[in-house]
């Protein structure tokens, strides 16, 4: 499809009162000094057929303004333009009006927005009929390329250029990567039918995880180790102890059992020992009990603190929706309001009655005039009709968002509530420690009586046996002593001996963990390693369809890791160095090739054009705009034929 631009007229248009050019499709030379309005033209061109100007902004100011920077008022800004589409003409204007309000009670109008009306071959159209016209010609992305020399690398991000190429040119397969190099036939299974960068994501994620697995299991292994207890002597010789000072303690106490008949002293001695004995076990049955009963809490509190931090993380994620969604409403209220205006302009809209033929400037047939009435009115209601479907489609959407606004905002109640709950089992658990903590164990009937027996003992007159009775319950302290030291020996040893085996677990599971790591780090490499093949064969493929323009689609990182990007190169030098004149080479050279991709040809306008000698042969109708000093109004210059038109 060729298409050629055959007239375009500004009317008011950015300061420019009245501007005609007549091209008839051929290609032409614009002169003109700065600020004659050539730039302008273009800026024209663009806003009829896209609302934007060359700057690719919708927010530029159409109106003229005075010398205080106010703009200009009670004006029709209009840009009409008359293409050629394979020998069919289309004609496409805009009109920009202002509009006037008089409220009630007040004499004069006052200015209250703008009105925008489309015209298809000079009927009335509504905006997505207008806007739908010139997408069934041609893309709006695709012109912007086609039309502008620099767009494509000034207009456009760097992914979106490198998705385009891609789509010019054709990307490289797996098979074709894979075939480059043997060792990369096992990427594949590694990517698991995702991208490379989705794969690396994955694989840095559990790499990440593994690292700081890594990084938590010496300080684990160094606590444990640290724990281990050292034994005053060895197991083996504690239990020998242990068995021999049992035999001892015995014989001790069958001594005293023998001495304790000889008299009343040695039986209350004998008493007194039981007694003690007896006061010493209590001790360690509640000191163990209150061990046994706190653990219970203490694992209550852990579970209760690991729910209330994964709610609290469920809370933020609410928070985070609620937010978004207060965002989506406001924008589909935004879009109601603008809906609302959309109605109103279009009910305002009226048919002028005109009965004046605007070809040939006679009086129109009354049938005539009826029909265009009649074509006005139903045009004017279908729009008006399409609105209103449309502002169902938004106020269903409005009330989606606010039920999932509702469900979301109740999700945060019942996790408030269960966040009250946790911390109140938690307080109760704490305090059911501290009440724990807080007993103390009733020996007083036990000292009690203690003490009655050692005045008992003192009052007894046992002779000799009393002695005797003394010096063996020193021995059996001394035994009990050592008894009580075999044992913390052996009891140390078996804890020891679990801790060595956690220590052994994290050891083992460090090493496996090593191991994944190093599994990981050489899928990463092979991923690496592909991607380098494909840039190869991607940049190869690519550039073979370009005579000048060659692409850089990846950056080399500081660790060695490539990042996909898209540069545009000429002679090895890039893009953003590149001088205007070869600016304008490379962008003719990527134009042509994306002419042969789209099937279509469309104006090329060359802004600027004094920087370069020579332009590159093109099958388009070029519009070379010229800074000239010397013409102080536009000059046109097609071929063979010049003309003055002045803006």
């Amino acid at each position: 499809m060729k298409i050629s631009l055959k007239n375009i007229l500004l009317e008011n248009f950015k300061g420019v009162k009245n501007s005609a050019i007549n091209l008839d499709n051929a290609s032409i030379n614009i002169y003109g000094d700065n600020a004659t309005g050539k730039t302008t033209l273009l800026d024209g061109f663009l806003w009829c057929l896209f609302n934007k100007d060359s700057q690719n902004s919708t927010a530029f100011e159409i109106k003229a303004l005075d010398t205080t920077g106010e703009a200009a008022h009670n004006l029709n800004h209009a840009v009409s333009v008359t293409l050629d589409i394979d020998g069919t003409t289309l004609d496409l204007k805009k009109v920009l009006t202002e509009k006037w309000t008089r409220k009630r009670g007040e004499k004069a109008k006052q200015f209250t927005g703008h009105t925008t009306t489309y015209y298809l071959d000079e009927v009335p159209a509504k905006k997505k009929e207008f806007d739908a016209r010139i997408t069934d010609i041609i893309d709006e992305g695709a012109f912007r390329l086609l039309t502008d020399a620099r767009y494509f690398n000034e207009g456009m991000a760097w992914k979106a250029r490198r998705d385009l190429l891609v789509a010019v040119c054709g990307d490289v397969s797996t098979e074709d990567i894979i075939s480059t190099d043997a060792k990369l036939a096992t990427v594949p299974e590694i990517l698991k039918g995702q991208s490379p960068d989705y794969a690396k994501k994955r694989l840095n994620i559990q790499r990440k995880t593994i690292n700081d697995e890594l990084t938590s299991i010496p300080v684990r292994i160094d606590e444990a180790t640290r724990s281990l207890g050292v034994l005053s002597m060895p197991v083996k010789d504690a239990k020998k102890w242990l068995n021999a000072l049992g035999i001892e303690r015995a014989d001790f106490e069958k001594e005293m059992s023998a001495l304790a008949n000889g008299g009343e002293a040695p039986k209350l001695q004998v008493k007194l020992q039981g007694i003690r004995a007896e006061i010493q076990k209590q001790k360690n049955d509640f000191e163990a009990g209150k061990k046994a009963r706190a653990k219970d809490s203490w694992d209550s509190i852990a579970f209760i603190e690991g729910e209330i931090s994964k709610t609290s993380k469920t809370q933020s994620q609410l928070d985070i929706d609620l937010g978004r969604n207060a965002a989506g409403t406001k924008n589909v209220n935004q879009d109601l309001i603008n809906l609302r205006q959309e109605w109103h302009d279009i009910d305002s809209m009226a048919f002028d009655g005109s009965d004046i033929c605007p070809t040939c400037g006679q009086s129109l047939p009354a049938d005539q005039i009826k029909t265009a009435t009649e074509k006005f009115n139903t045009s004017k209601a279908t729009m008006l009709k399409e609105v209103n479907v449309e502002g169902k489609t938004l106020k269903a959407a409005l009330e989606g968002l606010r039920i999932a606004k509702k469900t979301m905002t109740e999700g945060i109640k019942r996790i408030n509530t269960s966040i009250t709950e946790l911390t109140a089992k938690q307080t109760y658990f704490k305090a059911d420690i501290e009440k724990i903590n807080a007993d103390k164990l009733d020996l007083s009937e036990l000292t009690s009586e203690i003490g009655e027996l050692e005045n008992q003992i003192q009052q007894a007159d046992a002779g000799e046996c009393k002695k005797e009775l003394e010096r063996i319950s020193l021995q059996l302290t001394d035994n009990s002593l050592k008894t009580d030291r075999r044992k913390a020996v052996i009891a140390q040893a078996n804890v020891n001996a679990a801790t060595q085996k956690r220590i052994d677990e994290l050891t083992g599971s460090e090493e496996h963990l090593i191991g994944e790591l190093t599994g990981i780090e050489k899928q990463l490499f092979l991923i690496d390693e592909f991607t380098r093949a494909r840039v190869d064969l991607l940049e190869s493929r690519i550039n073979s369809k370009f005579q000048i323009a060659r692409f850089k689609m990846f950056s080399e990182q500081i660790n060695g890791g490539l990042m996909e990007t898209c540069e545009t190169v000429l002679d090895g030098v890039p893009y953003g160095s590149i001088n205007s004149a070869g600016r304008v080479q490379v962008g003719f050279d990527i134009i042509k090739t994306l002419q042969a991709h789209y099937g279509v040809t469309v104006p090329i306008w060359c802004d600027n054009r004094e920087s370069i000698v020579q332009l590159p042969e093109m099958d388009s109708q070029v519009i070379s705009l010229i800074v000239s000093e010397q013409d102080k109004a536009i000059r046109i210059e097609t071929v063979g034929n010049k003309q003055e038109v002045a803006a």
